[in-house]
């Protein structure tokens, strides 16, 4: 089969830019936005790369070669600053602008000031394939912490084969050997070239864009059932995950409780010291039930500063030394807290307990929301337990 160089260029230019405008309009729908942008960017210098290539291969200038290598160079770093975004790890910004710029500066200087073509190409080819070895790298590490490991396993094999073709194009290149850019001759090292980059393009490119479209529905799924302050299960997510605790407490005639937990003064907290500390004392309290309950047990953010716990196979005292525990470790949590070290922060919570085939979720939640309308009134800062008189401070 015969390829030509303006053939293959315009072929990158064309995928390369409608890529780049389905990446930012996935961004624009809020799945994954850092990482497509940068996927986009990545694409679009590609196209520019290429298209400049296309445009002014016949005009002989010497800047031709150190720019097209500048925006291939940029466009491979915004590859990996992507897919490193995409698995949330960090970007050493540091050493790879450092890399960019002195490979740059020298493409420039060898291109232009000082030019050795040879050398120039070496160089060039050598950098973009360092950068797609690193981002094949981060596919293959991270991609078990992503659930289509499938789909990233892919892309890093192209990546793979880009570094490879990469590799091989600046052994040919520091040999002398890589001929100019025409448009009538089989110019295969270009071609070779051309072919992996119109592959990257075309094919990782649309893998990518799948993870980000995943990890959307992911998240949305997860949006669903969690509430996003606290990470803890939102009302629908809650009463998916007890129904079956509850449908096995009623077969097994198991005795279980029900907490429910108030934030005292919360409103006043808010009125003083704002809104954003007020989500901080509500990020400290999920974290508490998620740390002091048992991992059979599940907590819920019943609404706004109030918060609901099953608790199955637990009879009264086990629930109550439960949310005695709470209601210390929220304490001392908010005391770590500088802006709050002064102020006492403090939970009311009510309790209630009962065998599953005798009473509902529903009845032990609203015994223990009358057991805490009881803590309330009777001072704040103190577990009731429904049905009995003692009362903890």
């Amino acid at each position: 089969m015969y390829f030509d160089d303006p053939t293959l260029m315009f072929a990158v230019t064309v995928v390369g830019a409608a890529n780049a405008v389905v990446l930012v309009w996935g961004a624009l729908l809020g799945a994954c936005r850092q990482p497509l942008l940068y996927w986009a960017a990545a694409n679009g210098l590609a196209a520019l790369a290429a298209s400049m290539v296309l445009i002014l291969a016949e005009s002989g200038s010497p800047w031709l070669g150190p720019l097209f290598n500048s925006f291939f160079l940029l466009g491979h770093a915004c590859w990996l600053v992507g897919t490193l975004h995409f698995f949330g790890r960090r970007v050493a910004a540091g050493p790879l602008a450092a890399l960019l710029i002195l490979s740059i500066v020298a493409t420039v200087w060898l291109g232009v000031v000082s030019p050795d073509r040879a050398l120039r190409i070496f160089l060039a080819a050598s950098t973009a394939a360092i950068l797609r070895l690193f981002s094949a790298i981060v596919l293959l590490r991270f991609s078990g912490t992503f659930g289509r490991r499938a789909v990233a396993l892919a892309v890093a094999l192209v990546m793979l084969i880009d570094a490879g073709v990469l590799a091989l194009h600046a052994h040919i290149g520091l040999a002398g050997v890589v001929p100019l850019i025409t448009g009538s001759e089989q110019n295969d090292p270009f071609i070779l070239t051309w072919i992996t980059m119109l592959l990257s393009t075309a094919v990782a490119t649309p893998l990518l864009m799948l993870l980000a479209l995943s990890r959307l529905l992911d998240d949305l799924k997860r949006s669903a059932h969690y509430d996003s302050l606290t990470g803890l299960p939102n009302r629908r997510g809650f009463f998916e995950r007890i129904g079956p605790l509850l449908e096995q407490g009623r077969r097994q005639g198991q005795t279980g409780s029900v907490l429910v937990v108030d934030i005292d003064r919360f409103k006043h907290l808010n009125d003083r010291f704002g809104h954003a500390m007020g989500d901080e004392v509500l990020c400290v309290m999920g974290a508490v039930l998620n740390d002091v309950l048992r991992g059979v047990d599940t907590a819920v953010r019943w609404g706004g500063e109030e918060f609901c716990a099953l608790l199955p196979d637990t009879g009264g005292s086990g629930a109550y030394a439960g949310a005695e525990r709470i209601r210390a470790e929220f304490s001392r949590r908010c005391r770590a807290i500088p802006a709050l070290a002064e102020v006492p922060m403090s939970v009311s919570i009510g309790v209630a307990s009962g065998r599953w085939n005798e009473v509902d979720f529903d009845t032990l939640q609203h015994r223990a929301d009358a057991a805490l309308y009881a803590a309330k009134h009777g001072g704040r800062d103190r577990t009731v337990l429904a049905g009995a008189e003692t009362v903890a401070c």
